[in-house]
């Protein structure tokens, strides 16, 4: 279970390092903001990156969704989240992380209003990378939850 908790970790930390890289004004893998904004947010107005503040919160809530697991698993922290575990917190927070994991791994191949949006590449980009590794991840947690 250990790998598996290893690999969300690592899997989100790098993608956190992304959001704050993005945050800090880089462009990878775009050349613009507004092509980083097609590839990344689906949308190709000028402008329509998340501003710094908002990318730097997303940024550390993927970094502690990646130590979530690790923090479940007893791995890191068992001192410090001792009170945590026996108020069912860190458990909870598993299963929350399942719920939005899941749900956004999901969501693009369900039939709904959100079909309609998004241009390219963002809507390739999201069918065959994005939404395929949020899914995975949500079942990594659910994997852990129920191993």
């Amino acid at each position: 279970m250990i790998w598996i908790a290893g690999a969300i970790a690592l899997s989100l930390w790098a993608v956190a390092l992304l959001h704050l890289f993005w945050a800090l004004g880089g462009l990878w893998p775009a050349q613009s903001a507004q092509e980083l904004a097609c590839m990344v947010v689906g949308v190709e107005r000028e402008g329509a990156m998340p501003g710094r503040a908002v990318t730097l919160i997303v940024a550390v809530l993927i970094a502690l969704a990646g130590l979530w697991p690790l923090l479940y698993l007893g791995v890191v922290g068992p001192a410090l989240t001792s009170g945590l575990r026996e108020s069912g917190l860190i458990e909870f927070g598993m299963w929350l992380l399942v719920l939005v994991f899941g749900l956004r791994g999901a969501v693009t191949y369900l039939p709904g209003p959100w079909q309609a949006g998004g241009v390219e590449p963002f809507r390739t980009l999201n069918r065959r990378y994005y939404s395929p590794l949020i899914g995975l991840i949500g079942v990594g947690y659910l994997i852990l939850l129920l191993g």
